[in-house]
């Protein structure tokens, strides 16, 4: 079932749809809307808890099955987009009307030009330092205006934690991109948005390998296709076979379960984890 979501309080009219996908939250919007909602959260920010805002892909659901915490995580997303074309095909199986793919490699091009028009400043957290900081000048290299007001690398402890949300808090961002790998990068923004003074936090995994050439995207054609997913495969068999061949026949699997039954597996975990 697909509900309203709440309207911002800008001049428009327009309202973001959230629909429900195996019982997990995935927001149906377009890249167009998906950047509109992303403004929206930082000009109405008042100060309160940073906006969360996650992507959902065959991984995610894989977690979600397996850990009701990771599940709850999700749950409490306050923007979660499409990042999978096996999300969004099963989706639409399913009665979602998802328009089309979000990926994050995609999704920061039209965040960062946002930024740049706009004056917001982004703050880039994961990764190793070099990584982080090229990432970081590889944006503004195609966006001169943007404004990268810091970047910090992704290996820290709870210990440690506390200097890195003080450096965000001194350097007062706009949005912070938090890439250190899923689950990490949902549990980061969930733990810490209360402490945050920031309006946005976006989750975005392995997004600065990708900026900085470490690692390439598959041709256009194929991400048009679909088939990014097989082209990462096919570079890399002994990481990625597990991740992309088990997660998506996962996957189709609980989409037509979810068919037939009416039920869906997420609720049926917490039940089970209630009861345990």
């Amino acid at each position: 079932m697909i509900a309203d979501a709440s309207s911002s309080k800008h001049e428009s009219a327009w309202i973001a749809k959230r629909g429900c996908f195996l019982g997990l939250p995935l927001d149906v919007v377009t890249m167009e809307e998906a950047t509109r909602m992303i403004d929206e959260f930082v000009c109405g920010w008042n100060g309160g808890p940073s906006k969360a805002a996650f992507t959902l892909n065959a991984q995610a659901v894989h977690l979600a099955l397996r850990d009701p915490d990771f599940a709850r995580l999700l749950q409490q997303a306050d923007q979660i987009v499409a990042d999978g074309m096996s999300i969004v095909w099963g989706a639409r199986f399913l009665g979602h009307p998802v328009p089309e793919r979000i990926c994050t490699t995609d999704f920061v091009k039209p965040v960062a030009r946002l930024c740049a028009e706009k004056g917001y400043s982004l703050y880039l957290l994961g990764g190793t330092t070099e990584v982080v900081q090229a990432a970081g000048a590889a944006l503004q290299n195609e966006f001169l205006d943007l404004k990268i007001c810091g970047t910090h690398h992704g290996y820290f402890d709870r210990e440690q934690n506390k200097e890195v949300v003080r450096d965000i808090n001194e350097k007062a961002p706009s949005i912070v991109f938090v890439g250190r790998g899923r689950p990490r990068d949902e549990q980061w923004v969930i733990e810490n948005k209360n402490r945050l003074r920031v309006p946005v936090c976006m989750t975005c995994g392995g997004l600065y390998k990708f900026l900085t050439g470490t690692e390439g995207r598959a041709p256009q054609w194929m991400r048009d296709a679909g088939l990014e997913w097989a082209y990462r495969l096919i570079l890399d068999p002994r990481r990625m076979w597990k991740r992309y061949l088990t997660g998506n026949s996962e996957l189709v699997y609980h989409v037509l379960r979810a068919r037939m039954t009416k039920k869906n597996p997420i609720e049926a975990n917490y039940e089970r984890s209630t009861r345990g």
